[in-house]
């Protein structure tokens, strides 16, 4: 392949064919293009010098007006101020006039270049006084000239090119208003400077420029009606008589504004004269022979030439000069560079460097060169590493197009054990599984066969029948063209992996089992605790309305307590199995303090009264806050606080109940504090408090309690987001504490008075709802639940009681008397409670009569309740029966 390539690149060709080509292209190139270049430059400086021509012949004729401008404003400023005049113009007395400006010509002419300088004295309303050009005329109206009229009706100086002087010729004209002596606001008349034109030809005759007026001709402005039609020749003024420019006429249309013209061998620069109406009076005309123009556009056209050889002559310097420093630079080295290379590839010796010790680019280029055969000897040395790494770990083969192998690692033959000799010219379903679906090599086909990496798990089978899991990359190999001509399958071997899998699932599938037993189990025990514990606690309830003696009803007060605190444990039991099983439901609500304070307290008052325990309760105020959390279960916790505060408190306790506030990086929190006068905890005691079922060595003791309490609120406190603690002095006392984020709130609850307890001595038995009779069937088979079923409706009037016991029976019934309400229990003999339930509610006579159908039941899981609901119960109700609750049911109108 080397050799190949080698020849390709036949060793006569050198690298400065292409930097000679490339010099005399550039000077071929600099040729050709010099003919436009010289055009365009001969373009361009023409323009230059048009544009220098404007700018300096238009700047001389504005600094000449100027100054003719200046001189007039001077000579009429100094008249109209001589007191003589004044008076005498007062009076329109000519004569004191004639003598003040008599000889001002004269004395111009003598003492400066001026030499046609003539003053005009005119009263305020524009009539003529006195004329140096003409002393015998006056008394002339002269409102209708243009300056005049501008002065007359401003009363201020005017100034400008008009016609004037005795000629009648266009003249240099400035006209100042005279004042009166006594009233320097009062005008009394005008003094008038005008001035000959001859100064501005002699100034652009000193740099070879000729100067003229035109004005219109006197025939054309007067027979035209056509605006812009006039022509205009030059001047008639003396000193225009010789001019090189009295031949040319313009039209007016062709000097409306500043231009340029070409006429008879001249370039003429004009600018036009307009009065206050912008109508055009005159044209000034500055003029060049175009030879002239010619000779200083070639002036620069010179210059450039000059450049344009000196770039030739550079360019075939720098040429020669680069030829030789690249042969000597670039060639020479480059020659050391190939011969280098050359016997590195011969002698496949990478470590070889290249001698060229330069500091240029080409000493760089060897640097890195000599780094680059570092590392290739490296890499080479490396991947000879890789490769057994690669052959010790992972199985590695490939296949022809057809899946024929070509070749197999050596971990390959000791995974499948065949060996190499066997495996190559095989298909690779050789090692196949028949438990492996077709439909993955189907996949797999298509993937490889659309030039894509195939990525899967494959069961395989090796010699001996064992089978084994391989994790499979397979790789299309393709050419330089792109075309696949072979595939490389990578696999690993991950049965141990697999069959680690296949235990965690069976054993997590007998955990699931477990659990699922777990749950039967507590819902077993929670029916059948409660069923008998819903006689117990139902009828003691009854006798409390019965007359007793003080004893019994002492003795009926142990029952009711003994059953309320076996109810308690069972509840706590259940409500910890929901934590640890994580189905117990959280709702988050925004809730304030106070509230949540003030109902806790009220819950736990008649216990503190009973152990003579006083609590100490701060005010609304002082629990202004509010917090995100499950109103039930933080009530549940700070009445798990409260209760132990007081249980475990010495007689004649005290109970302190306080908030505080912090704040952390986030936010503010809430710190609820219930603190004791109690025994205390000790130390050691005190990492075991939150252990299920650990009462700290209370459980001999007189004080009702199951262990779970504590361990259940730092849970539900913990998924509410919030923080539990404890800081307990042994013989001193206790600080149960929880803290949650304080939310951000507008204001608090508003205040409402508190609730107060019914007086349970109060008599059950009234006259309840409307005065038909209620009709209510109870389907239960436990014979004590039945009769205290009975108990309970006989203290209400108006209601009629059936019962049934099991859900063959209850069906009967219940289309015989079509109850208003059914109470069911949910495990019955035979069918059950949710069985039975579809078959009541698709009858039309239930359904017409709107019957009620509340769960009455000992299954108080909360499965149970859901499953219950589910079914199509309007109430689910638990054991043991509250009685209240039952009441409620049977005295309401529905």
């Amino acid at each position: 392949m080397i050799s190949a390539l080698s020849s390709k690149y036949p060793s006569n060709h050198t690298l400065l064919k292409i930097p000679v080509v490339v010099s005399l292209a550039t000077l071929l190139m600099l040729v050709v293009f010099s003919v436009p270049l010289i055009l365009f430059l001969n373009q361009y400086h023409a323009d230059l010098v048009t544009e220098d021509f404007i700018k300096q012949e238009s700047r001389v004729l504005n600094e000449q007006i100027k100054q003719k401008m200046d001189i007039g404003d001077t000579i009429a400023l100094s008249f109209a101020r001589n007191s003589r005049i004044r008076d005498a113009l007062l009076l329109e007395e000519r004569l004191p006039i004639i003598q003040e400006v008599s000889g001002v010509n004269r004395l111009f002419a003598e003492n400066t270049r001026f030499q046609n300088v003539q003053l005009h004295v005119m009263t305020a309303d524009g009539r003529s006084l006195v004329k140096t050009f003409n002393l015998d005329s006056y008394s002339q109206n002269l409102t209708m000239h243009d300056l005049v009229k501008k002065a007359v009706m401003t009363g201020k100086a005017a100034s400008g090119i008009n016609i004037g002087g005795a000629a009648s010729h266009f003249r240099v004209i400035n006209i100042q208003p005279i004042y009166a002596l006594d009233d320097p606001d009062e005008v009394i008349g005008f003094i008038g400077v005008s001035q000959g034109l001859r100064s501005i030809i002699e100034s652009f005759a000193t740099h070879k420029v000729n100067y003229a007026l035109f004005s219109p001709l006197l025939n054309s402005s007067e027979t035209s009606s056509d605006p812009g039609s006039r022509t205009f020749t030059i001047g008639k003024a003396h000193y225009f008589a010789n001019s090189s420019l009295s031949s040319i006429q313009f039209q007016e249309a062709d000097v409306l504004d500043e231009g340029l013209h070409l006429i008879d061998g001249k370039l003429i620069y004009t600018q036009p004269i307009v009065d206050q109406e912008k109508q055009l009076l005159a044209v000034h005309a500055v003029s060049i022979p175009l030879t002239t123009f010619d000779e200083k556009v070639w002036e620069r056209n010179v210059e450039a030439l000059y450049i344009l050889l000196a770039i030739l002559l550079s360019t075939l310097t720098v040429s020669g000069l680069l030829l030789l420093v690249i042969k000597r630079s670039v060639i020479k080295p480059l020659s050391v560079f190939e011969a280098t290379i050359r016997q590195i590839i011969s002698s496949k010796q990478y470590k070889t460097p290249v001698e060229i010790h330069t500091e240029d680019e080409i000493g760089r280029l060897s640097h890195q060169f000599n780094l680059l055969l570092q590392q290739i000897a490296e890499l080479i040395h490396s991947l000879k590493y890789q490769q057994e790494a690669i052959d010790s770990s992972l199985i590695v083969s490939k296949t022809d197009l057809d899946g024929t192998i070509t070749y197999v690692n050596q971990q390959f033959e000791k995974i499948s054990g065949y060996s190499a000799k066997e495996l190559i010219g095989q298909p690779h379903s050789i090692v196949r599984h028949p438990d492996m679906p077709k439909e993955v090599f189907a996949d797999l086909w298509g993937t490889i066969k659309s030039n894509r990496v195939w990525k899967g798990q494959i069961k395989n089978l090796r010699k001996d029948g064992k089978p084994y899991y391989v994790t499979t990359h397979i790789l299309p190999i393709v050419n330089q063209q792109g075309v696949v001509i072979e595939y490389m399958s990578i696999r690993e071997d991950i049965t141990e992996i697999v069959e680690l899998k296949e235990s965690l699932e069976a054993a997590k599938e007998m955990a699931e089992k477990a659990n699922q037993a777990k749950s039967q189990f507590l819902s077993s025990m929670s029916h059948e605790l409660r069923t008998p514990l819903n006689a117990i606690i139902g009828f003691s309830q009854l006798l409390e309305f019965s007359d007793l003696t003080d004893k019994q009803y002492s003795q009926l007060g142990n029952i009711s307590r003994s059953g309320r605190h076996l109810l308690h444990l069972i509840n706590d039991i259940l409500e910890l199995s929901k934590v640890e099983s994580g189905s117990l439901e959280i709702s988050l609500e925004e809730v304030y303090l106070s509230e949540l304070v003030e109902d806790a307290l009220n819950m736990v008052e008649a216990l503190a009264r009973q152990r003579g325990i006083l609590i100490h309760c701060p005010t609304k105020e002082q629990l202004d806050c509010c917090i995100r959390v499950d109103y039930t279960r933080i009530k549940q916790v700070l009445l798990n606080f409260l209760s132990n505060a007081i249980k475990y408190n010495r007689d004649g306790g005290q109970v302190r109940v306080f908030a505080e506030t912090y704040d952390s990086e986030e936010c503010l929190w809430m710190r609820l504090h219930v603190k004791d006068t109690g025994f205390g905890i000790s130390q050691s005691d005190q990492e075991n408090l939150f252990e299920p079922f650990n009462r700290l060595g209370h459980e001999n003791s007189n004080i009702e309690g199951t262990g779970i309490g504590l361990s259940i609120a730092k849970d539900l406190v913990e998924k509410m987001g919030g923080h539990l603690g404890v800081e307990s002095t042994e013989g001193e006392g206790s600080d149960f504490w929880f803290s949650f984020p304080v939310c951000k709130q507008d204001s608090g609850p508003e205040s409402t008075p508190k609730t107060l307890e019914v007086d349970r001595s109060v008599a059950l038995k009234e006259t309840h709802g409307p005065q038909a009779v209620k009709r209510v069937l109870y389907i239960e088979d436990n014979p004590s639940n039945r009769g205290l079923m009975q108990d309970i409706v006989s203290t209400v009037e108006g209601v009629e009681l059936s019962l049934a016991p099991d859900a063959e029976q209850g069906l009967e019934m219940a289309e015989t008397i079509l109850p208003d309400v059914m109470f069911i229990d949910i495990n019955l003999p035979g069918m059950n409670g949710d069985e039975l339930l579809p078959i009541l509610k698709r009858s039309v006579a239930l359904q017409k009569k709107g019957t009620v159908f509340y769960a009455l039941t000992a299954n108080a899981m909360m499965l149970d309740i859901e499953r219950g609901k589910r079914v199509g119960f309007d109430d689910y109700l638990t054991k043991p029966i509250n009685i209240k609750e039952i009441i409620a049911i049977l005295t309401s109108s529905r």
